[in-house]
């Protein structure tokens, strides 16, 4: 598991840049997730990344860009790799209107991506993500604001047994400040869904919820509603989460209903559960623990656990070290498997130039 640090580094008043490197050394004793014929194997990652920020008045631009570099102890079961990632966002704020638009092109494995997306373990291929949404918002009223949002985006696989598709989607969101603390709204989207195999698939979704500020230590939020597929019928979508943070340490927990677009010809549906705190030893050194659950169905299905650790420290301005295990359980109808991860990183952090 590769490691991205971005530490900024202030040029001037309105923009910053950051440079720097991590290198990361993984032991997997079970990359594929198979219960038989288990193989182990070492990945060496080398990141180099490059950020940009420049703030004005009303405009915000910013840049994010990163190559990783992979080699592997076996390519035969992990590939070695070079996977680009570049981000562009693009943010306009006036005295009622607001204007964003946002690009985003990565490259990554199927075997880690697609286990995400559809809870499927596929070959080590490659997914190429790009995609681009422009929003407009307005302010309606002092405690009326609504946000409109168009995306289309493209995923391209090669070297696994995954269909490329489109989507298109159209969102429209109006919120309502009732006070300090609580914050409702209501939402509305469409999208499709194709591929070279398959009619255009259309989608609507409309969802209810708030957000809600308890205290200057605990957030949650919630949403409810309605998922209507050409595909697969209505269904119930949903999301509930909080957040708790003090001084030293933060915990938050998601636990969520969604249905998206995957590579198995048709968009998933999945539940999923996850539960992070973070605590900060001293100024220099902190470590942190997650659990996540995930269930995925309709399609293909399968449950996977996955229990996170690390500890990181700083061990000069310009170098980090971090520590990360990850333990994982895999279940579909038919099998089950279990894996660890080992990591060490690596950040040397450049200055500005």
């Amino acid at each position: 598991m590769s490691t991205f640090v971005y530490s900024p580094f202030c040029i001037a008043s309105d923009y910053e840049q950051t440079y720097g490197v991590a290198s990361t050394i993984d032991y997997d004793s079970n990359p594929t997730l198979s219960s038989k014929n288990k193989q182990s194997l070492f990945r060496y990652n080398l990141t180099p990344t490059y950020s940009f920020s420049k703030i004005d008045e009303v405009q915000h631009l910013i840049i994010d860009a990163a190559l990783n570099l992979q080699r592997s102890s076996n390519s035969q079961i992990s590939s070695d790799r070079k996977d680009p990632t570049f981000n562009v966002a693009w943010l306009y704020s006036g005295e009622r209107n607001t204007y964003d638009a946002i690009f985003n092109y990565a490259k990554s494995s199927t075997r880690f991506s697609e286990l995400t997306e559809s809870g499927a373990i596929q070959r080590d291929g490659s997914a190429l993500n790009k995609s681009l949404s422009v929003g407009w918002g307005r302010s309606i009223s002092e405690v009326l604001n609504s946000k409109i949002n168009a995306s289309i985006s493209d995923s391209t696989f090669s070297g696994a047994n995954l269909n490329s598709y489109q989507s298109k989607s159209v969102s429209a969101n109006l919120n309502y400040a009732y006070s300090l603390y609580a914050s409702p709204f209501v939402q509305a989207s469409f999208s499709d869904y194709k591929t070279q195999l398959t009619p255009t698939r259309n989608s609507s979704s409309y969802i209810i919820g708030s957000t809600f500020l308890l205290s200057d230590r605990l957030s949650w939020n919630f949403n409810t509603g309605l998922n209507i597929s050409s595909s697969s019928g209505t269904g119930f979508i949903g999301k509930l989460g909080a957040n708790y943070q003090n001084e030293y340490s933060t915990l938050s927990v998601v636990i969520d209903r969604a249905v998206s677009a995957t590579g198995l010809n048709d968009s998933q549906k999945s539940d999923s559960f996850n539960l992070a705190y973070n605590y900060t030893l001293n100024d220099l050194s902190s470590i942190g623990a997650a659990v996540s659950f995930r269930n995925t169905q309709s399609i293909f299905a399968s449950k996977i656990r996955t229990l996170d650790g690390y500890y990181s420290k700083k061990i000069n301005p310009n170098w980090d070290m971090r520590v990360t295990l990850s333990d994982r359980d895999y279940v579909t109808n038919t099998d089950s498997a279990h894996g660890n991860i080992i990591g060490f990183s690596l950040i040397y952090k450049y200055p500005s130039f």
